[in-house]
């Protein structure tokens, strides 16, 4: 499958529906400010846990993605759970209490494949992001592997590249586009209201 490198119309329509959605959760994550803490970012991880669980259920383990196999790759792509899971663990957090981490209520349920897309755009896009912040904070949170941040590692441009080809195909139509842009939107504002708004200090 080939790519042009003008990013496709769902990718262009994508970006712009979510363009302030990001920017603001740029602006008010704990990962993106001048200083971290271990404790925070534990804080922060568990939260992001409760959100990804249900999310990575609603996009990754139902028929609609299965019908996009093997492009997607969805072995490798549903994992995040795991990976946050870790850096709790290394952070002392037992596996009872990774167990009743609370769970978002919030998550869209994807009713067609340009819904699953946009609602994929946003954790799969979500990976560029977290290669960078690996880096920034590597070594600086009390020996933290930052297993999360770290993402698919070497991998994370391929997968991304792969991801788009997918969206390319498989989102077209103007309808189908203004699904999937329906679906990212409520995607990043999902994050916002229970990663954000709605976290408490958790009891360490």
């Amino acid at each position: 499958m080939t790519r042009s490198s003008e990013p496709s119309p769902a990718l262009a329509a994508l970006r712009d529906a979510t363009r302030a959605l990001h920017a603001d959760l740029d602006q008010h994550s704990p990962l993106a400010q001048e200083h971290l803490h271990s404790a925070s970012y534990l804080d922060h991880a568990a939260r992001v846990l409760g959100w990804m669980r249900p999310l990575e259920q609603a996009v990754w383990l139902t028929p609609l993605s299965c019908a996009l196999e093997p492009q997607l790759m969805i072995e490798k792509r549903l994992g995040k759970s795991s990976w946050l899971e870790q850096d709790l663990a290394e952070g002392g957090f037992s596996p009872m209490r990774l167990a009743e981490i609370p769970r978002c209520p919030y998550i869209p349920a994807p009713t067609s494949q340009a819904e699953l897309l946009g609602m994929a755009y946003v954790t799969e896009g979500a990976t560029l992001g977290g290669a960078f912040l690996s880096k920034r904070w590597a070594g600086r949170l009390d020996g933290l592997s930052l297993r999360w941040l770290k993402g698919y590692g070497a991998e994370t441009g391929a997968l991304w590249k792969s991801f788009l080809d997918v969206l390319a195909v498989h989102v077209v139509t103007s309808s189908d586009i203004a699904a999937a842009q329906h679906a990212a939107q409520s995607t990043f504002l999902s994050f916002r209201c229970w990663v954000i708004d709605e976290a408490p200090e958790l009891p360490r």
